[in-house]
This record gives structure tokens, C-alpha cells and sequence, in this order.
């Protein structure tokens, strides 16, 4: 398995994994996934299995310690101070599910905002994937003030040490 930066080539995948995963209300446009590969792709991170992705994980700079709903629709208008990363889509493929791919994802995240003094990650999840994030170190913030895809989130936010 090859973890690597977000390249162009990998957008038709990612947009068919996005698709296969989320809610089409809860998916992310196309152009704002050809935004993040062309623009931000040293914070978006894929995981790789003979040249196919097998999980990846969107990610952009911000002065929020908050997920804006922005970030889906119009990330780069988030850009100021960039004090934080959030996620903005962190999924696995079909048969690469079970796998601990999530993990990784989040474990390269973790060590690139360390590495560029981030002070934190931040991300909005369902109330179902509260404690696998908790098990990763992010702190349940409570209900997000987004409302993306007519969704209730939850924010959870990752202090950088």
C-alpha cells in the first residue's frame, strides 16, 4: 500500500468512490474535488494498491478550528491565516473496507499538520462515527452549525501537540 499526495490522474476514482459512499446530498461536487487535486494536493492524501486508490482522504487549510460548509462547496474561500486543516471527505472503496486504511489516513494527516505547525485538525461527522474518531484523538465538539447536504453534524476537533 502506497500513501501518497492527491494527483489529477486520481480524481475519476475519487469521484466514484465519493458516490459509492455518501448520500448524493452529502456529496461533494466535482469541481471542488478537481479544486483540491489542482490547488491544495499537499493536504490531500491517497492510499494506493496496484495504481487503483483504495482510500482517501480530502483535507483543506483554514483559519477555522471548525468545518465551514464552504469547504464542500467553495474551499478557496477558506484560505486566511491557514491555522488548521479540515477534512472534508475521508473515504475507503468497496473492498478495502475493514482494512485500517481510515487509520492511515488519518495518522499521515496528523503527522503533515505537525510537520507544518498546524495547531489542529478539524472535521464534521455523523453521530455514528463519533467514537471511532474519539479513538483517534479527536475531541466531540458537539452539533456543528453546518448544515451541509440538509445533514445534522457533529463537530470533532484533533489538537496538535
Amino acid at each position: 500500500m502506497l500513501l501518497r499526495n492527491l494527483q489529477p490522474e486520481d480524481l475519476s476514482e475519487i469521484i466514484a468512490i465519493e458516490s459509492d459512499n455518501f448520500d448524493p446530498s452529502e456529496k461533494i461536487e466535482d469541481d471542488s474535488f478537481y479544486y483540491y487535486a489542482t490547488k491544495l494536493p499537499e493536504s490531500c492524501l491517497v492510499l494506493e494498491e496496484n495504481h487503483q486508490v483504495a482510500a482517501y482522504l480530502i483535507a483543506v487549510p483554514s483559519d477555522r478550528d471548525t468545518v465551514a460548509d464552504a469547504i464542500f462547496l467553495d474551499p478557496a474561500s477558506l484560505h486566511g491565516q491557514d491555522r488548521y486543516l479540515s477534512i472534508a471527505s475521508l473515504s475507503v472503496a468497496e473492498g478495502f473496507k475493514g482494512q485500517g486504511l481510515a487509520t492511515l489516513l488519518l495518522a499521515g494527516l496528523k503527522e503533515i499538520a505537525v510537520a507544518q505547525s498546524y495547531q489542529g485538525i478539524a472535521l464534521t461527522c455523523h453521530d455514528y462515527l463519533l467514537s471511532f474518531y474519539e479513538r483517534h484523538g479527536f475531541e466531540d465538539r458537539g452539533l456543528s452549525a453546518s448544515t451541509f447536504g440538509g445533514q445534522e453534524w457533529y463537530d470533532m476537533y484533533w489538537p496538535a501537540p
